[in-house]
């Protein structure tokens, strides 16, 4: 019975794995990544014309909001565009789940 368990036992699950299906090995699971940046980063918030405030005092904050508002947009852009990209790739990576669980999920 010994010899069965250092020669023969070995010899069996050696022909044994063989004979078995084997599971398709899935990529890790989706990481978005967000530049870390833009994330941390915020829309400025629109400058205070105070009591007093000049015509020119006017046209320097009507141009400040502008610059403001036109960063804002870019970066909102960015986030989107990440977003859009990340969801994308969730999308892709649960199709690969579903098209093993249908292949394989009934086998087993």
């Amino acid at each position: 019975m010994r010899v069965f368990a250092y020669i023969g036992l070995p010899v069996l699950l050696l022909l044994n794995a063989g004979c078995c299906k084997t599971l398709p090995v899935m990529p890790d699971p989706v990481a978005c990544s967000f530049p870390k940046a833009a994330l941390e980063e915020s829309c400025d918030v629109p400058v205070n014309i105070g009591d007093g405030a000049t015509y020119s005092d006017l046209i320097a904050a009507s141009i400040a909001d502008r610059n403001a508002l036109r960063k804002c947009t870019a970066h909102d852009r960015l986030l989107k565009k990440s977003i859009q990209e990340c969801s994308e790739e969730m999308a892709r990576y649960k199709s690969k789940i579903q098209d093993v669980n249908a292949r394989y999920g009934t086998r087993y």
